[in-house]
């Protein structure tokens, strides 16, 4: 009832209605423009740069396959079977879903090198080249997304801003525990897969080992069974432990628990809100794409009314083809055109390298959104709680000693006597404590209660006798 008449509310006040509260989900549209943000693009940006030059240096390892090299792509260029720009002739569900690929494409640098670890198919040197891409894309995901996702979470849930290299030094401190998190449930399915192969080997011995393995069959379905929970986390939540990590500010079994227990204990709701951030991120990404694209056709509209239309196309080209036709080559060769070719298609190659990273941006800062609505449904946790590092204040002035820096107030002090004072301890003096001499007796002599008192104080002292 006090409460109730401080705050003037009455049990039956009508409360107004909030869709955010009816649907949380709908929160999920503000992860369009928190990663549209020329800090996290950059981070994105500079990820996929990264990887993508990591597996150009892998395809001249020793152990890469064959066509490896054919099929090696920069962000930049196209793949078979990519959507390149927007077609205004396709209809909306045809630019909607043809380059889904680039919001998860974090995802399937993970996935693509795990996939080829489970063909079976595979040798010894198809398996290392593929272990070696798999953990070099955790190594560069592990900094560049744990920085997105914490500027995401901070943002999301606090409104607030986080700087760049302030996001950079959050994700390096805690970068094991980002490179850990999905390796921990790995190395659960190497163990098991051990178990296997164990139980392989008996299956080798004469005449007895098909009937071995026969028997006890079970246990390896029992073992695979496990392992497809592990397979199936790890390739669902390994985005979720990284925002884990970002809002919590934990460690990677931390990321790794939490992450498997949202995504096993509320599978539908996951699976709603995994169908609306695609959604949602399609329909950005198809303005990111279309903004992209006009941007690089209205800059070469412009130029080319003054430059030529032909002479901006030798410029600008990317067809092998135009630049070896023979009556083009004398054009292709004269002048600076080799020194401006390389630095036009390298702004261009910019401009689309920002607009795919926007994909990847809107993966992990999604990313951390689900994981807040999850702990919110799940634990029933305040979407704006996030951990945040406070920096100690620095203060220029001198510290405060006596009775300023008391937190008592001076006149409260009860007053010392000048016979309860003591004596400092000995290392404040140097080691050494000082001589205390007996007090003179009085002038009339010692009073005899007083004597008798001090005898046995001088008879109870060691070496007294």
């Amino acid at each position: 009832m006090d409460q109730q008449q401080a705050t003037g509310l009455s049990p039956f006040t009508e409360r107004p209605f909030r869709w955010r509260d009816a649907f949380p989900w709908i929160r999920l549209w503000r992860a369009v423009r928190i990663a549209a943000d020329l800090r996290k693009l950059l981070l994105a940006a500079a990820a996929l740069a990264v990887v993508a030059a990591g597996e150009r240096l892998f395809v001249e390892l020793p152990f890469a396959p064959d066509g490896a090299e054919a099929a090696f792509r920069w962000p930049w260029q196209p793949y078979p079977g990519a959507y390149d720009g927007f077609d205004a002739d396709s209809s909306l569900m045809e630019n909607l879903t043809a380059d889904w690929g680039e919001l998860t494409r974090p995802l399937a640098q993970f996935l693509a090198p795990a996939s080829h670890l489970m063909d079976g198919d595979g040798g010894v040197e198809e398996a290392a080249y593929a272990w070696t891409r798999l953990l070099w894309a955790i190594i560069v995901w592990s900094l560049f997304g744990g920085a997105i996702a914490r500027m995401a979470a901070v943002e999301f849930a606090r409104d607030e801003r986080v700087a760049l290299w302030a996001a950079l030094r959050f994700a390096g401190g805690r970068f094991l525990s980002y490179l850990s998190a999905p390796l921990l449930p790995i190395a659960g399915v190497a163990a098991l897969w051990l178990l296997c192969l164990v139980g392989g080997l008996l299956g080798r011995l004469p005449w007895v080992g098909e009937g071995v393995v026969g028997l006890f069959w079970f246990v390896p379905l029992a073992i695979g069974f496990v392992m497809a929970l592990i397979v199936v986390g790890v390739a669902l939540g390994w985005p979720l432990m990284s925002a884990t990590i970002s809002v919590e500010g934990t460690d990677a079994f931390d990321g790794f628990s939490r992450s498997y227990s949202y995504l096993y204990g509320r599978p539908g709701y996951f699976a709603w809100l995994v169908l609306v951030a695609l959604v949602f991120g399609a329909l950005a990404f198809l303005v990111v794409k279309l903004f992209a694209t006009m941007t690089v056709f209205l800059a070469g509209w412009g130029v080319s009314d003054g430059m030529g239309l032909e002479n901006l196309g030798v410029l600008v080209s990317t067809s092998i083809a135009d630049l070896l036709d023979p009556d083009r080559l004398e054009k292709n060769t004269r002048g600076w055109i080799n020194f401006g070719r390389p630095l036009a298609m390298f702004w261009i190659h910019v401009v689309v390298l920002l607009a795919i990273g926007y994909g990847a941006a809107f993966f992990w800062t999604a990313a951390t959104a689900l994981y807040l609505l999850l702990r919110y449904s799940e634990d029933a946790v305040e979407l704006d709680e996030v951990h945040l590092e406070h920096e100690p204040e620095r203060d220029d002035l001198l510290p405060l000693v006596g009775v300023a820096a008391s937190d008592q107030p001076a006149g409260e002090r009860p007053a010392t006597a000048p016979g309860d004072l003591k004596e400092p301890p000995a290392e404040v003096l140097g080691g050494f404590s000082p001589a205390v001499e007996p007090a003179p007796p009085p002038a009339d002599g010692p009073d005899p209660a007083a004597r008798d008192t001090w005898n046995e104080d001088e008879a109870s002292r060691p070496g007294s006798s």
